[in-house]
């Protein structure tokens, strides 16, 4: 069984016992992006697509990467705030780099398109040119 972090759980039969495999197969970078309840949520996806595209045919990071990173959506929606997901399968024991350079690229794109991010955003990451 694997959670949404694409983490392999192992229940033995017949006991209560969880064994939790970060390294086996593959993983998921998830990233929940936290925006003003006001973004325009089509232009925001587009960026995404974009930035999920960039990602994927990166030559240093592409090697760590199953499938190119997906939009999942809206997550959650707060008062003043809404969260979108975006995911991508990863090597195993990869999807923390892979998260945080997708935190990085998500960060300037949506600056650069002028959108403005809520606060809790994490973008820790080296800066990647251009």
């Amino acid at each position: 069984m694997r959670t949404v972090n694409g983490e392999v759980v192992i229940i033995p039969n017949g006991q209560i016992n969880q064994v939790t495999n970060l390294s086996r197969d593959w993983a998921r970078a998830v990233v929940d992006i936290p925006l003003p309840a006001t973004a325009d949520i089509s232009r925001v996806n587009e960026i995404l697509q974009k930035v999920g595209e960039d990602i994927y045919h990166d030559e240093a990071l592409r090697p760590l990467l199953l499938d190119q990173p997906t939009v999942m959506g809206v997550e959650s929606i707060d008062v003043g705030t809404l969260s979108i997901r975006m995911v991508s399968r990863t090597l195993p024991g990869k999807q923390f780099e892979v998260g945080r350079e997708l935190r990085a690229l998500i960060a300037t794109a949506l600056r650069e398109a002028g959108i403005t991010l809520a606060a809790d955003l994490e973008t820790s990451g080296v800066p990647r040119s251009a």
